[in-house]
C-alpha cells in the first residue's frame, strides 16, 4: 500500500509539472494569489498565536488550565484538564496552531489524543471576520457568524465523540523534543511553512480547475484551497452558505497541515474529513438560518457586526474570568474543609 501511494505521488508531481510548463502564466498568477491571501490575512492573523504558543502550552499554563477547567473537561468531553489549553488555542488561533498545541499535552491517551485533536482543526476565527467577511463579503457580520458557528461545531462535535476511541487507554509517548528556538523564530518558521503548503495546493488547484473548467473547476478550488475557493466563491456570488461550508471544511491544504501532526497523534485521514464535514455543514446551517431564510434580517455590507455577535463573543470572553473565579473559590473551600478536618 506504501509503495502504491509513493506511485501515485509520483504521478501526480509529474502531471503538475506538465501543467505548469502547458499553463505557467496560470501557474504565476495561481503561486502570486496565494503568497497575497497569505500576506494579507493569514500570516498576520497566525503569526501572533504561534509566538505565544509556548507560553499558551507550557507546563505553567496547563496546570493553570487544569485547575480552572478540569472540572468541565472530564464531564463535557472526557478529556483531562491539561487539554484546554489546546482547546482554547484551537478555538481561537486555528489551525495549524491548534494541532501543534494539542501534541504538547502530555499524558494523553490514544483515544483522548484522537478526540482532542479533531476538535482543534479549525480555521482562525480573525480570519473567518477579517479575511472572509469582511474582506471578500464585505460584511464582518457575517464573518463573526461564521466564526461563531465554527466555534458551535467544534464545540458539538467534541460532545458527538465523547464516547468514541474509549478503548484506545495506551498512553502517547511524551512527543519528541524539537530543537530548541526563540518563540518568534520559530513561529516565522512555521508562518513560512503554512505560506509554501498554500501556494503549493493553490497552484495545483487552479491548474486543475482550468483543466476541468466550468462549475466542477470551482467546486475543486473549494475542496482543496480554501482560501482561492472562497475567493470564487465571492467572485461568483455563491451563496453564502456554500461559502460557509467551504471554510468550514477548511481544505485539503489545511488538512495536510493538520495532519502532518495528527497523523502521530492516532487521527486517520477519513476521520479528519468525516470531522470537518460535520462542521462545515453545521457553519452552512447557521449561516443559511441567519441570512436566507424568510423574516431574516439580512446582514448589510460595510456594516461591522451587529450587537447580537458582539454580545456573544463579549459572553464568551467574560466566560473565561468566571471559570477561573469559580475555580479559585473551589480550590478555597477544599482547603478550609482540609483545615477543619
Amino acid at each position: 500500500m506504501r509503495r502504491v501511494w509513493d506511485v501515485l505521488r509520483l504521478l501526480g508531481a509529474l502531471g503538475l509539472v506538465f501543467l505548469m510548463m502547458a499553463w505557467p502564466g496560470e501557474a504565476l498568477a495561481a503561486a502570486q494569489g496565494a503568497m497575497r491571501v497569505w500576506a494579507g490575512s493569514v500570516g498576520p492573523s497566525l503569526f501572533p498565536f504561534l509566538a505565544l504558543l509556548p507560553s499558551l502550552t507550557c507546563t505553567e499554563a496547563q496546570r493553570l488550565y487544569r485547575r480552572a477547567l478540569g472540572r468541565w473537561m472530564r464531564p463535557l468531553f472526557r478529556l483531562p484538564g491539561s487539554a484546554a489549553a489546546a482547546l482554547f488555542v484551537g478555538l481561537l488561533a486555528g489551525s495549524p496552531a491548534g494541532a501543534l498545541a494539542a501534541e504538547r499535552v502530555e499524558g494523553l491517551r490514544r483515544g483522548e489524543a484522537r478526540r482532542l485533536g479533531l476538535m482543534c482543526a479549525g480555521v482562525s476565527p480573525v480570519y473567518l471576520v477579517g479575511g472572509v467577511g469582511a474582506a471578500l463579503y464585505g460584511s464582518a457580520q457575517m464573518g463573526a457568524w461564521l466564526a461563531l458557528a465554527q466555534a458551535a461545531a467544534q464545540i458539538a462535535l467534541g460532545l458527538l465523540l465523547r464516547g468514541r476511541f474509549a478503548g484506545e487507554t495506551q498512553t502517547l509517548p511524551a512527543a519528541a523534543q524539537r530543537p530548541s528556538q526563540a518563540p518568534v523564530r520559530a513561529a516565522i518558521g512555521s508562518v513560512l511553512q503554512v505560506c509554501g503548503y498554500m501556494t503549493l495546493f493553490s497552484v495545483a488547484a487552479a491548474l486543475a480547475a482550468k483543466l476541468l473548467g466550468g462549475e466542477m473547476g470551482n467546486y475543486l478550488l473549494y475542496i482543496v484551497d480554501m482560501p482561492s475557493g472562497l475567493a470564487q466563491a465571492a467572485k461568483c456570488g455563491a451563496p453564502w452558505a456554500l461559502a460557509a461550508a467551504v471554510a468550514g471544511f477548511g481544505g485539503l491544504c489545511i488538512a495536510a497541515q493538520n495532519m502532518a501532526v495528527l497523523g502521530a497523534l492516532g487521527v486517520r485521514w477519513h476521520e479528519y474529513l468525516l470531522a470537518r464535514g460535520f462542521v462545515a455543514g453545521v457553519c452552512a446551517l447557521v449561516v443559511h438560518l441567519r441570512f436566507s431564510l424568510p423574516g431574516a434580517t439580512p446582514a448589510m455590507a460595510t456594516l461591522p457586526a451587529g450587537a447580537l455577535e458582539m454580545s456573544t463573543l463579549a459572553a464568551v470572553l467574560l466566560l473565561i474570568p468566571a471559570l477561573f473565579a469559580v475555580s479559585r473559590g473551589t480550590e478555597r473551600e477544599k482547603a478550609e474543609k482540609k483545615q477543619n478536618s
